[in-house]
């Protein structure tokens, strides 16, 4: 899962522009990957993908296929998203495979209860032993006071949920088999040397005047005037060539 820092902006295009770019940019994307399965041969460079936001963009659909055989072709993928729902909506059926695939995992914070759950549920459960004490007092001289001890085995959860709901900033679990450790990410204050977004200039052109016929006294602008305007545009156009008529002599 992909986290932001709070100090920073969340995105550095604009809400409209994106928009209008997501098709032509799932689009790239999309054609990248099948680019770099190389026809499921191995590649002699490996290239890391990385996909940040992958809810953002539309529906991959070579992504299945790369997150699968990607081991084949020598290309690692980086996914990140804010939460298991986003993958189920985009890919359906498919998002549980793709989920399974990778090898390394990050978890951050989640308020959502059952995405915290599920969490919890990928994280693991680990297998604990308990050494359970009973007493038994007599009463009225009539028992002996024993002491007996049992082992107890219960299997819980490594990570709770709601130790998922309640992680600090930039705190998080990472796994990698059935390792697991808590990990912190440091924020790193990168100089600023361009802006975020650079908008494109747009010049507005004058309008063209109006015809002459559009001011011209006894038209109006209904549907008399633009026939009008349409026959003197035809006219412009075709002019009209008067040939001279030869009258023919019938009596000689």
């Amino acid at each position: 899962m992909s986290f932001c820092d709070p100090r920073r902006p969340a995105q550095s295009v604009k809400h409209q522009p994106r928009e209008r770019l997501l098709p032509l940019t799932s689009l790239w994307l999309d054609t990248l990957v099948l680019r770099l399965m190389n026809h499921g041969q191995t590649s002699t460079h490996k290239v890391w993908f990385v996909l940040d936001e992958l809810a953002t963009l539309q529906r991959l659909p070579q992504l299945h296929t790369a997150v699968t055989e990607n081991r084949k072709s020598n290309i690692p993928l980086v996914l990140g998203f804010q939460g298991r729902s986003q993958l189920e909506t985009r890919y359906g059926h498919e998002a549980e495979a793709m989920l399974s695939q990778p090898a390394t995992k990050i978890f951050l914070r989640t308020t959502e209860p059952h995405a915290a759950q599920w969490i919890s549920n990928a994280i693991g459960k680990v297998e604990i032993e308990r050494l359970r004490e009973s007493r038994s007092s007599g009463q009225w001289g009539q028992q002996r006071n024993s002491t007996s001890y049992s082992n107890e085995r219960d299997v819980v959860p490594l990570v709770m949920d709601s130790e998922i709901t309640g992680l600090a900033n930039l705190r998080g679990y990472f796994k990698s088999g059935n390792l697991v450790v808590r990990i912190s990410f440091p924020v790193i204050d990168l100089p600023k040397k361009h802006p975020m977004h650079i908008g494109r200039s747009t010049e507005i052109q004058p309008e063209k005047p109006p015809d002459a016929i559009a001011t011209a006294p006894g038209v109006d602008g209904g549907l008399d005037g633009k026939i009008a305007q349409h026959e003197i545009k035809q006219k412009q156009l075709h002019p009209l060539t008067r040939t001279s008529t030869r009258q023919e002599r019938y009596f000689q």
